[in-house]
């Protein structure tokens, strides 16, 4: 592979971007872009290649990767590890973030447009609480734990705590299983009841239980699991 000075001008990635917009530019360009002048042994389009190939999951294994999974791919150092990382990260919470004032959800499947590019990669749950008001509009999210909603011991006073404060009518919970597999472990369910009627007592309804696998979702309403 030559390096990125030996290309014409044109196929060179910082000229293409300019030239072409950076939605033409394949994912191995765009790392380059990030990776910068490369190395003597290696241009940074090989470097490139060989950050994509980590894993067989190409792009998403960047949003869970470590800097030690980096620095081990030969050619890569410290810099280009932390601009790939930052890059990634920068990403995900693009992809997170949300109008809230124009986002009305009625469906299992509105919560998993919204959360499903977020998830993606995470190698840890993460429980995640949407707040709406009696109109079904967004009017804000907060994260309630990482770790999972009974390994990181959800309490529901933890869970209503932000709802309250925003005058929120009702709650939306949302967690991710790394496993890719959404089903409900017996602790989802529990826990879940749990909640639901702990905001029966305080007046702030448990509208749904949206678990996030790898291109799947559950709703623990759908199940039965939430009956009120």
């Amino acid at each position: 592979m030559p390096m990125i000075r030996e290309l014409p001008l044109v196929e060179r990635p910082r000229e293409k971007l300019f030239g072409q917009g950076s939605k033409n530019l394949s994912n191995t360009e765009l790392l380059a872009l990030l990776i910068g002048s490369g190395t003597q042994e290696a241009s940074a389009i090989t470097l490139a290649g060989r950050v994509l190939a980590m894993t067989e999951l190409g792009l998403t294994a960047l949003k869970g990767a470590s800097p030690e999974e980096l620095l081990a791919i030969k050619g890569i150092g410290a810099a280009s590890a932390s601009r790939i990382l930052a890059a990634a990260e920068l990403g995900s919470r693009i992809a997170a973030e949300t109008p809230y004032g124009r986002v009305r959800v009625f469906a299992a499947d509105d919560i998993y447009r919204i959360f499903a590019t977020e998830f993606l990669g995470e190698k840890q749950e993460i429980v995640t609480a949407l707040m709406l008001n009696a109109k079904f509009d967004v009017i804000g999210r907060e994260t309630i734990s990482k770790g999972g909603i009974v390994s990181a011991h959800v309490e529901p006073r933890d869970v209503f705590r932000p709802a309250v404060k925003r005058g929120a009518t009702g709650i939306i919970l949302v967690h991710n299983h790394p496993s890719g597999d959404p089903t409900p472990s017996d602790d989802d369910v529990k826990a879940t009841e749990q909640i639901e009627k702990a905001g029966e007592l305080i007046g702030v309804k448990l509208i749904d239980h949206i678990i996030i696998g790898s291109g799947r979702h559950v709703s623990l309403r759908d199940m039965k699991v939430i009956v009120s």
